[in-house]
């Protein structure tokens, strides 16, 4: 299933402030009923509240899984940073994101990789990374510091050409604290 082209935008600007007032906390608790059979009809405030809500956790949403990032890399580099996106260890418990990897040099480097990293809320604990065998190896070494900083790490490329390195980075997975 495709993603949908447009967000559920809802009452971004309300023509009176209380058009979109969030109903009490008795009626959040017991939501609308039947009174006498008939089912009871929310007031426009309430769904606009509600509306307005979905649309702003949509585009919250929608923020968090669509990351990708293009940068460029060069060849000798430790921990380098890579990109500008940061993971906050406090916000995510996990992080899945695909890097491919491309540079001109005697044999060209193109490779994908995927790196795992795990915080336990307050720290990155545990981080891991796959290339695979199909790949030509790049070396290419992605890692993260204990506040959520991407970085990589690259040997020395046999006949590099300057400032052909790149890399798209796209998170895929994230997981909520």
């Amino acid at each position: 299933m495709a993603a949908p082209s447009s967000l559920p935008v809802w009452c971004t600007t309300p023509a009176v402030a209380t058009d979109k007032d969030a109903p009490d906390a008795a009626k959040k608790a017991t939501g609308f009923k039947r009174i006498g059979g008939v089912p009871e009809k929310p007031p426009f405030q309430d769904f606009n509240w509600y509306m307005n809500l979905v649309y702003q956790w949509v585009l919250y949403f929608s923020t968090l899984f669509t990351s990708q990032e293009s940068v460029a890399i060069s060849q000798s580099q430790t921990n380098a940073a890579l990109g500008t996106t940061s993971f906050d260890p406090t916000v995510f418990r996990g992080i899945k994101i695909a890097i491919a990897v491309y540079a001109d040099a005697t044999t060209d480097i193109a490779s994908f990789i995927e790196f795992y990293a795990v915080s336990n809320g307050t720290t990155w604990v545990a981080q891991n990374y796959s290339e695979p065998a199909s790949a030509t190896y790049s070396g290419f070494v992605p890692s993260i510091t204990a506040a959520g900083v991407l970085q990589y790490t690259t040997p020395a490329w046999s006949g590099y050409v300057a400032s052909s390195g790149k890399a798209t980075i796209k998170t895929t997975q994230l997981s909520l604290a």
